[in-house]
């Protein structure tokens, strides 16, 4: 494949070489040229290469995973091809040729040819590979991987069967109504005669009492186990593109576009097979395959103007094509598929027996992202204006169209026309409602008009104003169902006779979806003044204005004040600041008003339908009133030591969101963030020993803080909550650069230590009680719980160089103008302790507490494992000519 791509691209250039060599430049026949004139001539070159042998090597250890240190390219024992290059041309100077390629024996390789006639025409054609990967040891039940039905044996549908029901026939008896030490809590959604019951089935082994097997009976984590293999995670991207540039004169410019990029690979994604957010749940691995081409053409002119000032215009077409190769996929519920032995008719997640709910079924069709393209005209002005010292207007205005027109998927991948809804312990049947329309049929327009006026008032002052407009229009059909399949096991339909006999679920019906627009401006004036040689001053006002369609907020107006300032009183001494204050407020916060009653209307049995309802003391991240301050200060210093220079740096970003007025005044409290505050402050120094000695340090720190008020209740306040989330990043650089051999033999050693630690930390509400009146519950039932292990993260990198310079006289022996030795140690250790992957395994039940019900019948493919140790010598010959 990749000799392939070589072949291409080589062969396409050198047949554009020779049309290119034989184009006529006018109509005018050329003079005759000389043997010497048409002879080629090697300008430059280059070439990097060696050997890389690894000390210690990551391998498919989750403790020391390979993932992480390869993911944007793979590092193997062996040669290196690190860089090659090259350029010729004609003696005349009529044509020239540079090829350049990087990793050439990689899976991160690049490589780059230009052709050009120098004043004339220039192609540039390249084609390269990047990987991302993931991960090395994800596990996964699933077959297929890498296509789009991911399945199980029938065997292991049927082993999970029965090692939750204890039984290879479904019936009463495997249930109890009592709960057994290490048992779990009663299972709501399994009833029988209205009594909760708990699972007998033996989800461990080792369990005793009630969960102990029946003879013969596998446990769940051993059918997993049994059953589990390794795949990788990560997708490639094969990028190809070509460049056209066409120089009529001197006035005119045409350039053409072109660029392809394929990615494929598989990547992880949560599947639920359920008609709830709870269980039964998969992650999986998902396919990839998609293409983006991107095609433009580009039109430029410059010239003088009337009043003979320098201007120049552009005039832009672009367009983009998204293609995915599929559009949906299937995968096979492990623990309820098509092998189910609770019957065909109830194949769709484990059962106690006929007349037992059914909450979920045996295979999930999921959408990926559709096929779309997007169509752009844009034009650039710029002109040189009369008045004052120097007067320029500069000016964009771009227009894009973006449509989505690919066919819906069914809402169901049940063939039948009417099918059997498993909602009630009377399962019926039920005709869903055609789609309005068959796809989407969306539209979005935007449009940007961006002016700049910059003027030199005087010698010393400087003025730039600006102004921005950017609207993005959904003009996307509205698209309302009455009903609707969900997850398709349910009917949601507004009908209150349905409501009522249990078929559907009337809160979420009917449904209209939402085609959010909104129109952003900007507008700011900025002056800045150069006082005297060693002080230059400015400010800048600004203000940006959203408007939006169907989104909670109507309207949000922020105005900023910025000043900034270099000082530089003395050659040893420079400080550069700037601080930034900006308030922002929304005109009025409805998410009722805005989104609820243009999602869903409609009543059910006479009553709003209301089943989709956001807390309306809730506000929005980004919309959300907001007072931020930030500056920065930069100072370079000049020690009393001799060679010894000190940069400190600090910066601050101060969030605070106050309270809603309108929220304040009902005595509520106004849930989501209240304040994000980070700041930073560092160190370098840097130390001229001698002539042959530099030596570097450097240290910063880096702290944020997070507070977020949040309840789980939707419509009260009863179960107000507080969390505070924090990171601190503890950075610290040490270099050291030995001349050993002046002009000969150099030592580079440089080290990176990176140190992070989060915190996450959840409380009850201070004041909560005092605030809402005595006797309210207001809170959640274990200040301080959960508890959340902080998170820390370690990177250590040392990197030593030796490098060689072959002499003048060598190099003059091999006709090259520079030639290297060159030895590389580099050292590299990441650790990462976090409580959300450290114990991650494809059966989660097995490390949980039992009381974790919900994670019965799920399973995870465990493939997030950053930590790895890599030592590794590499040995290369650079030579460049």
């Amino acid at each position: 494949m990749k000799n392939r791509h070589r072949y291409l691209i080589i062969s396409s250039c050198v047949v554009v070489g020779i049309a290119l060599s034989g184009a006529v430049k006018s109509q005018e026949a050329e003079p005759t040229k000389t043997a010497t004139e048409n002879q080629w001539q090697l300008d430059q070159g280059y070439l990097d290469a060696g050997a890389r042998v690894f000390i210690t090597k990551p391998g498919t250890d989750p403790k020391d995973s390979a993932a992480k240190y390869n993911q944007y390219g793979k590092k193997t024992d062996g040669y290196t091809f690190s860089a090659v290059g090259f350029g010729v041309s004609k003696k005349d100077g009529s044509m020239t040729v540079e090829f350049m390629g990087k990793n050439l024996n990689a899976n991160n390789q690049a490589m780059e040819l230009d052709i050009a006639k120098p004043g004339s025409v220039y192609l540039d054609l390249g084609w390269s590979q990047s990987p991302n990967t993931r991960s090395n040891t994800a596990q996964t039940v699933f077959s297929g991987v890498g296509g789009r039905n991911l399945i199980v044996p029938d065997s292991m549908v049927q082993s999970l069967y029965q090692g939750i029901f204890k039984s290879t026939n479904p019936g009463a008896g495997n249930y109890a109504t009592s709960v057994a030490a290490n048992s779990t809590v009663p299972v709501t959604n399994q009833t029988l005669s209205g009594t909760s019951y708990v699972p007998k089935g033996c989800l461990l082994p080792g369990q005793s009492g009630t969960l102990a097997c029946a003879a013969g009976v596998t446990p769940v984590q051993t059918t997993i186990l049994n059953n589990e293999h390794r795949i990788n995670l990560g997708i490639m991207r094969d990028s190809k593109e070509a460049n056209y540039r066409w120089t009529l004169d001197e006035k005119w410019n045409v350039s053409i576009n072109f660029s392809n990029e394929h990615r494929w690979g598989v990547q992880e994604q949560g599947v639920l097979f359920s008609t709830s957010t709870s269980t039964p749940m998969a992650a999986v691995p998902m396919l990839v395959d998609d293409t983006t081409r991107n095609t433009s053409m580009t039109v430029e002119y410059s010239g003088k103007s009337a009043w003979d000032k320098k201007w120049n215009f552009s005039l832009k077409y672009a367009n983009s094509v998204y293609e995915n190769s599929f559009s949906s996929y299937t995968v096979e519920n492990p623990f309820g598929g098509l092998g189910s032995p609770a019957g065909a008719s109830y194949s769709r997640c484990p059962v106690a027996s006929a007349t037992t709910t059914s909450n979920c079924y045996g295979i999930a069709q999921m959408g990926v992202t559709p096929s779309n393209q997007a169509n752009m005209v844009s034009s650039q002005l710029g002109v040189d204006l009369p008045g004052f010292r120097n007067n320029r207007f500069m000016s964009t205005l771009q227009y894009n169209s973006m449509t989505q027109n690919q066919a819906f998927i069914p809402m169901t991948i049940n063939p039948a026309a009417t099918y059997t809804v498993y909602n009630s312990n009377a399962p019926a049947t039920y005709n869903a409602s055609t789609m309005p329309r068959n796809s989407l049929n969306g539209q979005i327009t935007t449009m940007l008009s961006n002016n700049v006026l910059s003027t030199q008032l005087t010698t010393d002052i400087k003025n730039k104003m600006t102004y921005r407009f950017y609207s993005s229009d959904n003009n996307t059909p509205p698209l309302t169902l009455t009903s609707w399949v969900l997850n398709d096991v349910n009917i949601t339909t507004g009908a209150a006779a349905n409501a009522s006999a249990g078929i559907g679920n009337g809160s979420y019906a009917p449904h209209t979806t939402l085609f959010s627009s909104y129109a952003k401006v900007n507008a700011s004036d900025e002056v800045n003044w150069r006082a005297t040689s060693w002080l230059n001053v400015g400010m800048n006002a600004g203000w940006e204005q959203y408007r939006y369609s169907q989104y909670a907020a109507n309207i949000t107006n922020e105005y900023t004040g910025k000043v900034f300032a270099k000082i530089e009183p003395s050659d040893w001494l420079s400080v550069r600041m700037t601080n930034t204050y900006a308030r922002r407020r929304y005109d009025n916060y409805d998410w009722q008003l805005y989104i609820g009653n243009i999602m869903q209307v409609g009543t059910v049995g006479g009553t709003p339908a209301t089943g989709l309802k956001e807390n309306p003391y809730l506000v929005d991240y980004n919309i959300a009133n907001r007072d931020r301050n930030i500056g920065n200060i930069y100072v370079d210093l000049s020690t009393p030591v001799k060679g010894l220079t000190l940069t400190p740096t600090a910066g601050v970003r101060w969030d605070e969101f106050p309270v809603d007025p309108v929220i304040s005044r009902q005595n509520k409290y106004q849930l989501g963030i209240k304040y994000d505050h980070t700041w930073n402050a560092g160190l370098e120094a840097a130390y001229v020993l001698n002539s042959s000695v530099n030596l570097s340090l450097s240290y910063n720190r880096e702290t944020i803080a997070q507070k977020l008020l949040g309840t789980s209740s939707a419509a009260n306040e009863s179960t107000l909550y507080s969390t505070n989330m924090g990171e601190v990043v503890h950075t610290l650089t040490a270099g050291l650069d030995y001349q050993i051999i002046p002009d000969s033999l150099n030592f580079k050693l440089s080290g990176t230590h990176m140190l992070g630690n989060d915190t996450w930390l959840t409380g009850a509400m201070p004041g909560c009680l005092a605030n809402n009146g005595a006797g309210t519950s207001c809170g959640i039932v274990s200040p301080g719980n959960p508890a959340y292990t902080p998170s820390k993260t370690s990177f250590d990198r040392i990197d030593a160089k030796l490098r060689y310079k072959i002499g003048t006289d060598y190099l003059n022996m091999m006709m090259v103008k520079e030639a290297y030795f060159q030895l590389h140690y580099a050292y590299e250790l990441n650790r990462v302790k976090d409580w959300q992957t450290d114990g991650a395994v494809p059966y989660m039940y097995s490390t949980l507490n039992s009381s974790t019900v919900g994670f019965k019948d799920m399973i995870f493919l465990a493939g997030t494992n950053p930590n790895y140790h890599a030592q590794v010598l590499v040995g290369s010959f650079i030579v460049k000519w």
